[in-house]
């Protein structure tokens, strides 16, 4: 989470002093990792309350129990490509955090967080879904009612999404009965 921040802060720099306050929500793997601590990102997602110009080479490193790891801000992070509730930003929680002077780092909630791992679905979003159903954040019925909600505004054949909500249904009853559904 200090690489998190490191990358904000050094965002902040770029940006000089800012005249309203920005608020960066956390996806992805960072924001697993805020709630469950089971996932170690390379990059980090985030949706701006405000456009800036988010420079390319932001890059902090940090020693990962003597193993040296390096954090980068993903430039091709497009949230529109994933399925979102429309109100999963304003629903975003904050994290106590101000890298910089008017710039906050929020999260999607756990169900909201759930839902946007659904349209890409491959193992590493399996496994966060997994996750936050192991850590007893998410519910399959929340899940599922989120997810359907969200549907409701996605552009696209819904199809493939109905069947990944059915696996990550199924995935967070195993898991937060205990068990590894893989």
């Amino acid at each position: 989470m200090r690489a998190v921040v490191e990358v904000f802060r050094r965002l902040g720099q770029t940006l000089g002093p800012l005249a309203v306050p920005v608020r960066a929500v956390l996806v992805g793997g960072a924001a697993v990792h805020v709630y469950t601590r089971s996932r170690v990102s390379a990059d980090v997602d985030a949706i701006f309350s405000h456009r800036i110009l988010v420079p390319g080479d932001l890059l902090a490193e940090w020693d990962d129990e003597g193993q040296r790891r390096a954090l980068t801000f993903d430039p091709n992070f497009f949230h529109a490509l994933a399925l979102m509730h429309p109100d999963a930003e304003a629903d975003a929680l904050p994290l106590g955090v101000e890298p910089w002077p008017n710039l906050s780092l929020w999260a999607l909630t756990p169900v909201d967080l759930a839902v946007s791992k659904l349209a890409r679905w491959q193992s590493r979003d399996a496994d966060d879904v997994e996750a936050l159903g192991r850590a007893g954040l998410i519910t399959s019925a929340a899940l599922r009612a989120r997810a359907t909600e969200a549907l409701d505004w996605y552009v696209g054949d819904p199809r493939w999404l109905k069947l990944h909500l059915d696996e990550a249904c199924g995935l967070v009853e195993i898991a937060s009965a205990g068990g590894g559904a893989r």
